[in-house]
């Protein structure tokens, strides 16, 4: 399901070449394979579960950060050779960073759970969550 997802959203980024697509998967792809956690507690109630998880993930944020204030203070440097601004090497400039970057940042994140059908299913993650479990989150 995560590994659609990711496709999804990666086909929905419409300035980025199909090369950077393919890029950018698989990014993401090592990104959560690289992800790692520690259930904390769990909080059960008839069919509701809340379970409290520690994760450590890259910290994208900074290095997205830092490709966008390149990009303001820096313009010249993604434009093409006719002086226009470049998404694609603006997109290759900041793939590339996203490559190098190394360090980690860890959240505590509550998950909420449903029974369905004597199943457990998680239930639809906020934007926050999502950002954090991305390793994009602002902190």
């Amino acid at each position: 399901d995560v590994q659609a997802k990711i496709i999804a959203d990666v086909d929905d980024m419409t300035d980025l070449t199909k090369e950077q697509k393919d890029e950018y998967i698989n990014l993401w792809k090592k990104h959560f394979q690289g992800l790692t956690y520690e259930i904390k507690d769990e909080k059960i109630d008839d069919d509701d579960a809340t379970v409290t998880t520690e994760v450590e993930v890259l910290d994208y944020s900074l290095t997205m950060a830092d490709s966008n204030n390149a990009l303001s203070e820096t313009p010249e440097l993604f434009q093409d050779e006719l002086g226009n601004y470049s998404a694609t090497i603006y997109n290759d400039y900041r793939i590339n960073a996203l490559k190098e970057a190394k360090d980690k940042v860890t959240y505590t994140i509550e998950f909420k759970l449903k029974k369905i059908n004597k199943k457990w299913v998680l239930q639809d993650l906020s934007e926050e969550e999502n950002s954090k479990l991305s390793g994009t989150y602002n902190h």
